[in-house]
């Protein structure tokens, strides 16, 4: 189930990060940034977990 959380996550960072480069307007590519920012932290949350998990 992890592995399947941390694709998901880091799908949509990555998907943010795109978003971001095409859009124009200035507060929309910070908000893709900040979605971007906010899925790579749960990702790194669940990263954290598991080696808490299996540590």
């Amino acid at each position: 189930m992890l592995e399947q959380e941390l694709s998901y996550y880091r799908h949509r960072a990555e998907t943010e990060v795109e978003l971001a480069a095409h859009a124009t307007h200035p507060k929309v590519v910070a908000a893709h940034y900040h979605l971007a920012n906010a899925y790579l932290e749960r990702m790194s949350a669940a990263e954290a977990q598991q080696q808490t998990d299996h540590g």
